[in-house]
């Protein structure tokens, strides 16, 4: 979960599991500084600008502060433990935003 400035909570794996289904890639969302959120994406077959399209259909169903407001592209899978949980803090470092 990512608890935003405002307060409010995004529930990354009930908002990845749509956005990984409207990408047909594998997502994960991050936020630096509790207001920007970020989508990392790793895909082969989109296009940052196909990627966007979609992202900007998600965001159409948030509220203005919850909207993600960039994508970062991931050339290699994303990091995991030996039980398979996302690593999202290593996400974020490596994003080097």
């Amino acid at each position: 979960m990512i608890v935003l400035t405002t307060g409010e909570k995004v529930y990354c794996p009930e908002w990845e599991n749509e956005l990984n289904a409207m990408t047909g890639s594998e997502t994960a969302l991050y936020s630096r500084d509790g207001e920007r959120l970020t989508l990392a994406v790793v895909s082969r077959h989109m296009s940052r600008e196909e990627i966007w399209e979609q992202v900007e259909k998600f965001n159409k169903t948030k509220r203005n502060s919850m909207q993600i407001r960039g994508i970062s592209l991931w050339g290699k899978p994303f990091p995991r433990t030996a039980q398979g949980d996302l690593q999202r803090w290593r996400i974020l470092e490596e994003s080097g935003e």
